[in-house]
């Protein structure tokens, strides 16, 4: 004879509820291993002891496990040295200096691919360098026109 539950013939399904509402409903009482006495020490608790010398630290969590770094992302490369010259000759008033360095460093970095760093302070050197370049040309172009002015001036 072959029952529905394959080779025992003598099986019997449990009976008992079978629905929720067939569950008496009682208040969750939690298993007396899981509750725990009040403390009865002194407040605050005393520090855990130090370890004696020559033996293995207790784990803390004050030390947080460390993770490997995630795969697919390599680590970052080095900062462009002539993207950090631009920027220090820019700062420092040598703005032709510091505008040839930015474009070395950009082009440097480009051709890294992205592993070498430092394109944020290379477009700084840039703008700091084209900027004092500009006033420049501004202060001769007001000097020129103050010396040509003055000379046309007649004396008495």
């Amino acid at each position: 004879m072959t029952t529905p539950y394959g080779d025992y013939p003598n099986y019997q399904p449990p009976t008992g509820p079978t629905t929720q509402q067939e569950y008496p409903s009682q208040p969750y009482q939690p298993y007396p291993s899981q509750e725990q006495p009040p403390y009865q020490g002194s407040y605050p608790p005393p520090p855990p002891q130090q370890p004696q010398a020559g033996y293995a630290q207790p784990y803390s969590a004050q030390y947080p496990q460390q993770y490997a770094p995630t795969p697919g992302y390599p680590p970052p490369g080095p900062t462009s040295g002539m993207a950090i010259a631009s920027l220090v000759c820019s700062l420092l008033g040598i703005g032709l200096v510091g505008v040839i360095l930015g474009h070395l460093a950009l082009n440097e970095i480009n051709k890294s691919n992205g592993y070498t760093q430092g394109r944020g302070l290379a477009i700084a050197g840039l703008i700091i360098g084209y900027l004092q370049i500009a006033a420049a040309v501004v202060f001769i172009l007001i000097f020129i026109i103050g010396i040509a002015f003055a000379a046309n001036v007649p004396t008495q």
